[in-house]
């Protein structure tokens, strides 16, 4: 058993996971540089929190970047087009747009003119969304589709390092440099991702580039309709666009309220962050290194179906604590395990999506599972308070885990219509 278990970790040593994994600290690290960490830095001097809370808005092109993924699909970046390839020309362009959009923020202070820290803000974001765009596209075209589990594995693993370099890094060094110094070293941590890029090869499927189109109509049309209906020309669509939205919506629930309940029961904002932000973040990465392996051992369906059970299990620990009330082993027993199960479930629904898409249209149709998905979350946390405010905890973590119930019905339904591995 222990020399399976070793056999299958290997995999993480391959080439092709390894820049993945790069890649994926690369996705990571924008995100919280226009999140909480820019917000600490609007706390400090004094922005009022509902202009903080305006901020987050900043974050739109994430959740449209749909929009502008076909003309990646479907076009090649003069000059380094030629010269790196379709996928890698663009990521390289727009990992120095967003490494010089990351020290523009720095450079226009929130006390001089937030709305210049806003537009660089929203540039950040747009590039950030522009390079997940190119970088979900390169790994669903390098890997074959038994390595898609592993392969969200180490993306996972890989954007979680971005974030608490970007989180608990740059908040450390906030207390020895100035806010310009360290979104510069920010800036300068994009390295990372354009050495990656420099280094690594161009998929084979991304060298294959369709013809020109000759008009405006012919653009849209082969640019735009053609990835949307092709995948809904495919049987059942509509349970799959219905398990994109459903499948995590129990985590969704839990996961904004879940900071919230932990204050009400007294514990002090240094107990929640030592065991979500520092503890959780580890077992998120664990858990994704985990569905990997399982993934790649079990088949995609089946580690989202066990992924899920586990989670919705693991809901048991927060009904202990609202009966127990402020508990810290219990408190680390549930974060670990929420975490834990999580990270299964993200590595296996990213390799879920990354199986749906059609390699001729990789970039679009990852980008629109991912927006509707990200689309879908927000719709499911809007009415979290609600819940919580008018149940009580308790009801509402019941409430929750019978939330899942829908997703794991249609989630049962795919695998009896499509039993893929």
């Amino acid at each position: 058993m222990i020399v399976s278990f070793l056999n299958t970790f290997r995999i993480y040593f391959d080439r092709r996971l390894i820049i993945i994994l790069l890649f994926g600290f690369s996705s990571g690290l924008p995100l919280l540089l226009i999140g909480s960490t820019l917000a600490f830095w609007c706390s400090k001097i004094g922005v009022d929190k509902s202009t903080i809370g305006l901020f987050a808005l900043t974050g739109f092109p994430y959740a449209w970047k749909f929009l502008w993924a076909p003309f990646l699909d479907r076009t090649k970046v003069p000059f380094l087009g030629k010269l790196l390839g379709r996928r890698r020309g663009w990521l390289l362009v727009t990992q120095i747009c967003l490494a010089v959009a990351i020290f523009a923020l720095g450079c226009n202070a929130p006390e001089a003119s937030l709305k210049a820290t806003a537009i660089c803000a929203i540039c950040v974001a747009f590039f950030s969304a522009t390079q997940d765009i190119l970088i979900d596209a390169y790994r669903i075209e390098s890997l074959p589709v038994a390595e898609y589990t592993a392969g969200g594995g180490v993306e996972v693993f890989g954007y979680r390092m971005g974030m608490i370099v970007a989180g608990g890094v740059a908040l450390g060094l906030f207390d020895h440099y100035s806010w310009q110094t360290v979104y510069t070293f920010m800036a300068a941590c994009m390295g990372v991702g354009i050495l990656t890029t420099l280094f690594c090869r161009e998929p084979e499927t991304s060298k294959k580039v369709v013809t020109k189109a000759k008009d405006l109509e012919e653009a849209f049309k082969t640019g735009f309709l053609m990835p949307f209906l092709d995948f809904i020309k495919r049987p059942g669509w509509y349970w799959i666009f219905a398990f994109i939205i459903l499948y995590r919506a129990t985590d969704c629930l839990i996961g904004k309220m879940s900071t919230v309940f932990y204050q009400e029961l007294g514990f002090t904002g240094a107990e929640v962050g030592m065991a979500s932000k520092t503890v959780g973040i580890w077992m998120a990465v664990t858990g994704g290194l985990l569905g990997g392996m399982i993934g790649y051992r079990i088949g995609i369906m089946k580690t989202l179906l066990w992924g899920l059970i586990i989670h919705v299990a693991s809901n048991g620990f927060f009904l202990l604590l609202a009966e127990q009330g402020q508990s810290t082993s219990l408190l680390y027993t549930t974060v670990i395990s929420q975490e834990l199960s999580g990270g299964i479930m993200s590595s296996a629904f990213v390799a879920y999506l990354s199986r749906l898409c059609n390699a001729q249209f990789s970039a679009t149709q990852y980008a629109l599972f991912s927006a509707l998905m990200s689309n879908g979350r927000v719709f499911v946390q809007m009415g979290s308070g609600f819940l919580a405010e008018s149940l009580g905890w308790p009801l509402f973590f019941v409430a929750c885990s019978l939330g899942s119930i829908p997703g794991l019905l249609i989630l049962l339904h795919l695998m009896k219509k499509d039993p893929i591995k």
